[in-house]
């Protein structure tokens, strides 16, 4: 049994559950904003030393204990039905979090992709960046803080800097989604002293860059891109910007034996067996850590180069609970430019748009403002 904690609509988490079922597998995807409306959880003690801890669902049960494989994709938060009163809605939030908790943590003798709390620590850039320096890899130099003084001075005294969030954030206004990527600030850009106290960011000195490199790790096997970001739209800030219209280039690329082997140690340190590596390759060829998500997008990789199987040798290092998995081309793999247009993955597509709002779906506003009427878009 593998377990998939998802979001509606989540094209990895569909397509890994074609694949999985299609190989036989048992796979539940468990989207938390069912719970409690749609969804149950029990746990029961018989005897001394007996319990048993389960999920319901409409597509069937789950018993924590049966579960081998669990991958930890983008789960959300639980849902508090509207029927509750709004005066006991924070009550039946907190328990309900700790019981889905419960379930979540539950199956504990699981192949983890990736363990929850390293998968949260590994999230943190502060704590990368601190690693990636002890550990040797080339970075650029960085401020993160909400000093006022001291961002004004990185930013006024280190030529072009860039500024981006340690989270990424979204903004509804007038109906439209505004998103944060990474931009170049000036000094003549920085807000009051009181706003730069309020939120700290991300500045670094911009590094000029020959292409960029994803190189998404799967246990001890690497499958790596080289994007030519400086050919595309806002590419020499953030080529993620524009990528569904502006063309990457996008080719398979070896990453260098020293720059693996650092990869392969932060990921150690960090308690990940998975994870999403950016890199900047310098004018003089140098290879600059950027960050490592733990939980990046990788499916656009296979459709930027239809030879690389990525979604298949996730599959098989899903199977193989392998913390140090190798890839070892077992001969049945998948494109998945045919996986989305199976039947299976369009019905579970449909089923989901069907039954969740479009704002249950992808990244969430943290706040909706309505723009000054006046205003026009420019």
């Amino acid at each position: 049994m593998f377990l998939i904690h998802t979001e509606p609509c989540d094209l990895h988490a569909i397509a890994a559950t074609c694949i999985l079922r299609e190989r036989g597998g048992d796979v539940a995807r468990c989207i938390a904003l069912d719970f409690p409306a749609s969804e149950t959880i029990s746990f029961r003690t018989s005897g001394a030393d007996r319990s048993s801890l389960t999920w319901e669902a409409d597509g069937g049960a789950v018993d924590a204990d049966a579960v081998q494989g669990v991958w930890y994709r983008r789960p959300r938060a639980i849902r508090v039905p509207d029927r509750v009163h709004a005066s006991d809605r924070e009550y039946a939030y907190n328990e309900c979090s700790e019981l889905y908790r419960g379930f979540s943590f539950a199956p504990q003798g699981a192949f983890w992709v990736n363990p929850i709390v390293s998968q949260s620590t590994a999230s943190n850039k502060v704590l990368q960046l601190r690693l990636a320096v002890s550990l040797g890899f080339q970075v650029p130099e960085t401020l993160v803080s909400n000093q006022a003084d001291e961002v004004r001075a990185f930013v006024g005294t280190r030529g072009d800097v860039i500024y981006k969030p340690m989270r990424g954030a979204s903004w509804l206004v007038d109906g439209k989604v505004h998103g944060t990527y990474t931009t170049p600030v000036a000094a003549k850009d920085l807000p009051s002293d009181a706003l730069l106290r309020a939120c700290p960011g991300i500045y670094q000195r911009l590094v000029r860059k020959r292409f960029e490199v994803r190189a998404q790790f799967f246990g001890h096997s690497c499958i790596a891109v080289r994007i030519d970001s400086n050919r595309m739209e806002y590419g020499e800030y953030d080529w993620r910007r524009h990528q569904l219209t502006s063309s990457p280039n996008a080719t398979p690329v070896e990453l260098p034996e020293a720059v693996n082997g650092l990869c392969l140690r932060m990921m150690r340190e960090l308690g990940i067996v998975s994870g999403a590596f950016d890199f900047i390759v310098d004018v003089d060829g140098d290879w600059v850590f950027l960050e490592v998500n733990p939980v990046g997008q990788f499916a656009f990789l296979e459709l930027w180069c239809p030879d690389l199987p990525v979604m298949s040798t996730f599959c098989d290092f899903l199977e193989s609970r392998d913390p140090c998995f190798r890839f070892a081309g077992r001969g049945h793999h998948v494109a998945l430019a045919d996986v989305v247009a199976s039947e299976p993955f369009k019905a579970m597509m449909a089923d989901d748009k069907s039954r969740y709002d479009h704002r249950d779906i992808g990244r969430r506003p943290v706040m909706e403002e309505q723009s000054n009427p006046t205003t026009q878009e420019v």
